[in-house]
């Protein structure tokens, strides 16, 4: 096993079962498109590497937060350039987490409190969010990297204390919609994460 310290963006579908009910095999293609794209643009372009696929998310790894950050973008405009002419209830949209983490890592997968951590960000975004940690708002600059709202400490679950917790767009682009300040148990995420196997070369020796 090698120990590693990488920016980790967790992404995945909004509403994903709902979608895959109404029609699978349509999701499924959609899904596809995503990430081909996401190989075959998205992330060459910006320095990343998918960890593993989630069947209707990913975990994706990159050297610093402004290749993240500009990834995720990218990850947003794909989905509204390629969903527009959908139905708005058929409309696929992406929910992200990033945080900068320190894991221990095999030919299988990667593991530690730090890559749950991640996906546990992922929880507190609505459709078309970035959630970050401050680790990675840290190194971002306001306005230049991005627009950052700060959402304050939110508590997820399996997470002794508070993590506090920033909302990213594009530098220059409002926000959607005004994130609710949510307290107590009210923040309690529900995202279970088990290790699933990924690409066998995806981690440097």
């Amino acid at each position: 096993m090698h120990r590693h310290t990488q920016v980790l963006l967790v992404m995945d579908v909004v509403e994903s079962v709902r979608l895959m009910e109404q029609d699978q095999d349509n999701f499924v293609r959609r899904w596809q498109q995503l990430v081909q794209h996401a190989e075959q643009e998205i992330l060459p372009r910006h320095g990343g590497y998918i960890v593993k696929s989630m069947g209707d998310g990913l975990m994706l790894a990159f050297a610093s937060p402004q290749r993240s950050a500009q990834a995720a973008y990218a990850f947003l405009k794909f989905c509204q350039q390629t969903h527009a002419h959908w139905h708005p209830a058929q409309q696929m949209h992406l929910r992200m987490g990033c945080h900068l983490a320190s894991f221990v890592a095999d030919r299988r997968d990667i593991y530690g409190t730090d890559v749950n951590l991640t996906a546990r960000l992922c929880t507190l975004a609505g459709p078309g969010d970035i959630v970050i940690s401050a680790e990675i708002r840290d190194r971002l600059v306001p306005g230049l990297d991005a627009e950052i709202e700060d959402l304050g400490e939110r508590y997820l679950k399996h997470v002794t204390k508070p993590v506090h917790a920033y909302r990213i767009a594009p530098p220059g682009v409002a926000f959607a919609f005004t994130a609710q300040p949510l307290t107590g148990s009210a923040l309690q995420a529900t995202f279970a994460v088990t290790p699933m196997t990924g690409p066998q070369n995806a981690f440097p020796r």
